[in-house]
């Protein structure tokens, strides 16, 4: 599903006040009727799970790689993914919505490279049943560190600096955490009022850079 918007909305296919329509029925022309009905009936699983509009949105334009947000138009994910499906099926052009004709706006994605160290965090660390086994975020890093070593620490704070040097917006961390890097967790519920990912991100940096010294103390004492 992923290779379909990402080859489909590159961020150098959305220039020239390119449409939607012109897009999806390019890519289309240029791929096989198998390819095209693969990527529709995909497109059909994903809306018949029945996942929030926030949480396609999410997968779409982190995990998936989507160089486009329909949210800049005004449009919602699941309404957009239906017309994109329609596309790839052949749909009539009468009965597209009057969006599906607008100059379409890259979403700029922040070139984050690898990141490696913080991405095996979020997706190892965080996976779905890490309540299970730690009763709060900062023992999750607590035991990343325990596990990795002070060296895989230091790099994570530096992969840390790296993301939010960056300086991409909250809204962009959020789906780059929980889209790109698959972490399982989304903090901000559990977070105090008016939090956000970039403060949880310097809170794990924090914990990490604490717990990396720690364990430098502790070595360096004598037996």
């Amino acid at each position: 599903m992923s290779a379909f918007f990402r080859s489909c909305f590159a961020p150098h296919r959305l220039c020239g006040g390119i449409c939607v329509v012109d897009l999806v029925r390019s890519w289309a022309r240029h791929h096989t009727p198998a390819e095209v009905a693969t990527a529709a009936g995909q497109i059909d699983t994903m809306l018949a799970a029945g996942v929030s509009d926030d949480a396609l949105r999410v997968w779409v334009l982190g995990a998936a790689g989507c160089g486009y947000d329909p949210g800049l138009q005004g449009m919602g994910m699941s309404p957009w993914l239906g017309m994109v499906r329609d596309l790839l099926l052949g749909q009539s052009d009468w009965a597209l919505p009057p969006g599906a004709w607008e100059p379409l706006r890259p979403w700029p994605q922040p070139e984050v490279g690898a990141l490696e160290v913080l991405r095996h965090l979020l997706t190892g660390y965080f996976h779905k049943d890490w309540k299970r086994h730690h009763a709060t975020f900062e023992a999750v890093v607590e035991c990343f560190v325990t596990d990795e070593g002070p060296v895989r620490a230091s790099a994570l704070v530096d992969d840390i600096d790296d993301l939010l040097g960056l300086e991409c917006g909250e809204e962009r961390l959020r789906i780059l955490v929980l889209g790109r890097f698959r972490s399982s967790y989304d903090p901000r519920p559990d977070l105090p009022g008016g939090h956000t990912m970039e403060q949880w991100l310097r809170s794990v940096r924090g914990v990490a850079l604490s717990s990396a010294l720690a364990a430098d103390v502790s070595r360096s004492e004598p037996a």
